[in-house]
């Protein structure tokens, strides 16, 4: 189990330090809906190299990521099946991203689940939530909301952000685009901050407070070069609040 955890890790912060290097040696080139897409999928993946190495002996997290990836992967090889034979840089680059991490997460996901299948996972349900773990269910609530109205809606979310549509070629009844894979895998890491808080599970609550950190930098930075519209810093307000909540608690704590 752990070392299963320890690969998918180390590969999820190579895929993000590789797409990182894409962006870097292109300069930007291209539509811009393609380089948000790129951004997110590098920090995504970049979230992901820290919730991995972070629950590597979790057991309750490994189960939970079982069932994440095996979702993960078949969605993205019924997407694969469905997408239209159209040419272009981001049709190109969102079927080799399709075909690599399906493959990954469903063998990753079989892999672990042999490993967990008749462990028992001691957890911390009996005490009482922290104030972090509190802050994690709130949070994880408002990534479920926020996967909801992606899914749901996607044209009035991108509006509202100042987003470009991502929808591709070929699909006139229905806007489907990478969006709508991020808010499946926001829903994901929804259900991951759910189960921590379940079972207590500390590192992956410090975890999600490293990750908000990275993600509120992430987008910081994407605004100041131009590529996001300023509005879009509201999207990680909920991760600033929360560090900013834990933080002054803790201040008066050592006061």
């Amino acid at each position: 189990m752990r070392s299963s955890l320890q690969l998918y890790s180390i590969l999820s912060g190579l895929a993000a330090i590789l797409l990182g290097i894409g962006i870097a040696l292109s300069g930007f080139s291209g539509e811009v809906q393609e380089w948000i897409f790129l951004c997110a999928l590098a920090l995504w993946h970049g979230i992901y190299a820290i919730w991995f190495w972070k629950g590597k002996e979790l057991i309750a997290f490994a189960r939970i990521t079982v069932v994440g990836r095996a979702f993960s992967g078949i969605s993205y090889w019924l997407v694969l099946g469905l997408l239209p034979d159209a040419e272009g840089s981001l049709m190109i680059l969102f079927r080799t991203y399709l075909t690599v991490q399906g493959s990954i997460d469903l063998g990753s996901a079989a892999i672990t689940a042999f490993s967990v299948l008749q462990k028992k996972e001691a957890d911390g349900k009996d005490r009482s939530l922290s104030l972090e773990e509190k802050n994690r269910f709130v949070f994880a609530i408002y990534m479920t909301l926020l996967s909801v109205w992606i899914l749901a809606d996607s044209f009035s979310f991108l509006k509202f952000f100042h987003l470009p549509p991502t929808s591709f070629s070929g699909w006139t009844a229905f806007r489907f685009g990478p969006i709508h894979i991020l808010a499946a895998q926001i829903f994901i890491l929804a259900i991951y901050n759910f189960t921590a808080v379940r079972f207590r599970l500390t590192p992956l609550i410090e975890a999600g407070m490293r990750g908000g950190m990275v993600t509120c930098i992430f987008f910081v930075i994407l605004v100041l070069f131009g590529v996001l519209h300023p509005i879009t810093l509201l999207l990680p307000g909920a991760d600033l609040i929360s560090v900013a909540v834990i933080f002054f608690a803790r201040l008066r704590k050592r006061q």
